[in-house]
C-alpha cells in the first residue's frame, strides 16, 4: 500500500498534463511512496490527453493507474471514480494543470499528521473566513 494516493482529473489536457506528472513524480516524499490516478474525462482532443496518461502508466506502472472514462462527469465525477481506484492511506486531489513543488505532498502529509495528533478533524471545518 502506498502512503499517498493523488488523484487527477483530466479533460482536454494535454497541453500541460506532462508537466503536472513530471512534478508529481518528483516529490521528495519519495515516488516508492505515492500513487498517481489519471483519470481521462472523456477528453475531446483526438486522444491526445489519453495518449499521455497511457504513456505515463506503461513507464511507471508501480506508480501510475490510468482511468478512461467513456463519458465526460465532469471534475467533481471523475476525482469521485479516481477515489475508487486509491489504495493510499492519504489522499490528496491535484488538477491536471497543476504544478506542485517537490517539497509539497511530504509537507501536506507531515501537516496532517500533526494536526492528526493533535486531535483536530479537518473534515469538520465548516466556514472559511478572510482575515484581514
Amino acid at each position: 500500500m502506498k502512503l499517498v494516493s493523488v488523484v487527477v482529473p483530466c479533460y482536454n489536457a494535454f497541453m500541460y498534463l506532462e508537466k503536472c506528472i513530471e512534478h508529481l513524480l518528483i516529490q521528495t516524499i519519495g515516488l516508492e511512496n505515492i500513487e498517481i490516478i489519471l483519470v481521462d474525462d472523456a477528453s475531446t482532443d483526438g486522444g491526445a490527453t489519453l495518449g499521455i496518461i497511457m504513456q505515463y502508466e506503461q513507464k511507471y506502472p508501480e506508480n501510475i493507474i490510468a482511468v478512461s472514462l467513456e463519458e465526460n462527469v465532469r471534475q467533481g465525477g471523475a476525482r469521485n471514480v479516481g477515489v475508487s481506484y486509491a489504495n493510499g492511506q492519504y489522499l490528496i486531489f491535484c488538477d491536471a494543470d497543476d504544478w506542485r513543488w517537490s517539497i509539497c505532498t511530504g509537507r501536506q502529509w507531515s501537516m496532517m499528521l500533526t494536526w492528526w495528533n493533535f486531535g483536530l478533524e479537518i473534515s469538520r471545518i465548516t466556514e472559511w473566513r478572510l482575515i484581514r
